[in-house]
């Protein structure tokens, strides 16, 4: 799994005998910080779904590599072996430079922009064209390739009339820098 720095992602974690928060609350840690209201600000920061999954929040961390772990009994002493858990990849988030290029393209889409930037790396790249409620509420997502470091490319989406559109981008599908 990976996310930005901020924190805020939401991660399915998948295994066995999760029995939900019966007698006590199940906790969910990466590296050394818990996931709770204190750390994400929400307060349903683990949730379960399934005897077979549960959705944690990633808390902010600085970016690195950490272990996932978790508590099925809320108890600090019964998490996870740290050593066994997922690695969880947190990442400074991509920001946008320049113009797409090109900047321009057909309302029916199918045009193939390079964007350029910083902090690109590889993972679930998604490019997200969009326009405030008052544009009317554009908000489309399409693949992108990965280049570099530096450089994505992503086809642009159909929309419905000529207009001009913000673009974020997202190395993980779910979180979206300016």
């Amino acid at each position: 799994a990976l996310g930005p720095e901020t924190g805020g992602t939401h991660v399915t974690i998948v295994g066995v005998g999760f029995i939900g928060q019966q007698n006590t609350p199940m906790k969910c840690r990466f590296g050394t910080i818990e996931s709770n209201v204190l750390t994400t600000g929400v307060a349903d920061s683990v949730v379960f779904l399934t005897q077979s999954t549960i959705k944690c929040i990633a808390p902010p961390q600085t970016a690195s590599d950490v272990r996932m772990q978790v508590s099925l009994n809320g108890l600090d002493g019964d998490f996870t072996d740290a050593a066994l858990g997922a690695v969880y990849k947190y990442h400074v988030a991509p920001v946008l430079t320049g113009v797409p290029m090109p900047s321009a393209g057909a309302a029916g889409g199918g045009t193939t922009i390079t964007l350029t930037g910083t902090n690109f790396r590889l993972g679930e790249i998604r490019c997200k064209f969009w326009t405030a409620a008052a544009e009317g509420g554009l908000n489309l997502v399409t693949a992108a390739t990965y280049l570099s470091s530096t450089q994505v490319t992503c086809p642009t989406p159909a929309v419905p009339v000529s207009q001009l559109v913000s673009i974020s981008i997202s190395l993980n599908a779910q979180d979206y820098s300016p």
